[in-house]
């Protein structure tokens, strides 16, 4: 050591420079030994140079100069007996570990946890217990609803202490900071909490994370069509699907959807409206529509829809049920069914060849589920109800029978009396029930069935509890409505199904009294003059 270097000045050096720091240096006349720690005093290593073989280091006077050094965790005593054994044979050692501490745990680094899967355009396949992997749900996004938490934005975490091999504590490192933190963007609230910074969803949607900004959207746009590229679309928002939607790919749309192609057979849903090119269902494809459906085409599909079904060509052997009307602006309705609660109208009803066309209109498919649903319930208490009327009419007319009963007969009969008010009461109920949802189907219903050009032979027509069936085609314009005067429908001139058919009816009525009062005077005057 040079005279103006000082022990201190040497360790410091070593320090900076190593992160070592020297413990012992010894030098004897059989050898040089060496301990110093590094890792910040975690681990502890010796070198050895000796001058030749020689019995003059043994692991109990090494664990002495140890004791000596004060170093009392992590002592490897095979490292020790191995290092003497070696010394001993004349063999040089450099840097040995002979103890080791503890290292201190880093802490976790900022970062945000997702509960809600951002979207992205890789998939995140899923395989279930036999190793298979579903290529049809992707898993591209996570639905959101307002208020479910996105995500939380942790801060670095503190790390658990080290220990050295002197048994010192050694404090562990935070950890590191984002650069850029992640900020609530559109749709999204940011709410500062004990655990981090928490995003919360202020809309229906699905997450997007990009430029270091947390945003929810409700709309999902597909630049191609459906199929393994995006898997089965399951999204509470508006879907927009620039193609096809391949056979045996399902689509689901909160909202509104649109599709700038053809479906095959497939399962369309939305809660809005649902436009669409075209459909040939296979028999299989079925679409269930919130709000109202603008095609080009509808063929071999099956359609639930509540608002309005709007087709530009035709409808050919589908089942199309609508809470609202069916218009087929340029062309026909051939085969299947059709059934609509405000009218129906087509270029053509039917087919040359006779196909059987079954025609529905003045009935909402919604509430006749929910009509039988009640009925479910009030046939039986109903039958119930008519038994036990009959059982008790002779006490009910005349109280005095129940005197010449017997004590067991007059408690059946009390039985049956109570059971009688129990079921009334809900008979009532469920009649009244029936009877809302009667007045609403009334109240909006347009029983209009309208041909622009021609109503082919072979359609079955149904309304308000008529049926009639064409045997013969018609080639002219005309509308069908219910005739008021007779358990018949009235086949007139033709009439947009904007029109009301209850208007025009009422029209007709008063028109055919107005020609019979003018019959009637005509005869009256001619009776006069003879």
């Amino acid at each position: 050591m040079a005279d103006h270097e000082t022990p201190t000045t040497k360790l410091r050096h070593i320090e900076t420079v190593a992160d070592a720091k020297l413990l012992l240096e010894k030098k004897e006349a059989q050898y040089k030994l060496h301990i110093e720690t590094s890792h910040r005093g975690v681990i502890l290593m010796a070198s050895i140079e000796p001058v030749g073989p020689g019995d003059f280091l043994d692991e109990k006077t090494l664990l002495g100069i140890l004791a000596d050094l004060k170093v009392t965790v992590g002592i490897r005593e095979d490292a020790v007996r191995d290092f003497c054994e070696r010394a001993c044979k004349g063999e040089t050692i450099r840097d040995m570990v002979l103890a080791k501490g503890e290292d201190p745990g880093k802490g976790s680094d900022q970062h945000i946890d997702f509960f809600k899967l951002p979207s992205t355009e890789k998939p995140r396949c899923e395989k279930d217990e036999y190793g298979n992997i579903d290529y049809y749900n992707l898993h591209l996004f996570d639905n959101v609803q307002p208020g479910d938490v996105i995500g939380i934005l942790k801060p670095p975490g503190q790390g658990a202490p080290g220990l050295s091999v002197m048994g010192e504590p050694i404090p562990a490192p935070l950890g590191i900071a984002l650069k850029r933190e992640p900020k609530a963007g559109p749709n999204v609230g940011a709410i500062p909490t004990a655990e981090g910074v928490k995003f919360v969803a202020k809309l229906a949607g699905r997450v997007e994370y990009e430029m270091d900004m947390i945003s929810v959207t409700d709309k999902y746009v597909i630049k191609d069509g459906v199929g393994f590229n995006v898997g089965h679309v399951d999204f509470v928002g508006h879907v927009e699907i620039k193609g096809d939607i391949q056979n045996d790919f399902n689509v689901r749309a909160g909202k509104s959807l649109k599709i700038k192609g053809n479906i095959g057979s497939s399962r369309i849903e939305a809660g809005g409206d649902i436009e669409v090119e075209g459909v040939s269902g296979n028999q299989v494809g079925t679409i269930i529509c919130g709000g109202s459906i603008n095609a080009r085409f509808l063929n071999d599909v099956t359609v639930e829809c509540k608002g309005d079904v709007l087709v530009k060509n035709e409808i050919i052997n589908s089942r199309v049920k609508c809470g609202g009307a069916i218009m087929v602006n340029m062309g026909s309705i051939v085969g299947g069914e059709c059934m609509a609660l405000s009218g129906i109208e087509a270029k053509v009803i039917g087919s040359e060849t006779g196909v059987k066309t079954k025609i529905t209109c003045g009935t909402c498919f919604m509430a006749e589920a929910k009509k039988s649903t009640i009925h479910e319930k009030l046939d039986p208490l109903a039958a119930e109800l008519e038994k036990l009327s009959k059982k008790l009419e002779p006490i009910i007319k005349n109280p005095k029978n129940m005197a010449a009963l017997s004590p067991k007969d007059r408690e059946l009969v009390k039985e049956q009396a109570k059971r009688l008010h129990e079921i009334m009461p809900e008979c009532k109920k469920l009649q009244d029930e029936l009877d809302v949802i009667n007045a609403d189907v009334e109240k909006r219903g347009n029983a209009i069935i309208t041909a622009r050009e021609i109503l082919e032979r072979g359609v079955d027509i149904y309304m308000g509890g008529i049926k009639e069936s064409t045997f013969i085609q018609l080639a002219r314009p005309l509308s069908i409505i219910r005739h008021s005067r007779q358990s018949a429908l009235r086949y007139t001139s033709r009439h947009p199904i904007t029109d009301n058919a209850r208007q025009i009816e009422a029209d007709i009525v008063r028109q055919e009294d107005e020609e019979a009062k003018a019959k009637a005077a005509r005869e009256r005057s001619e009776k006069q003059w003879q």
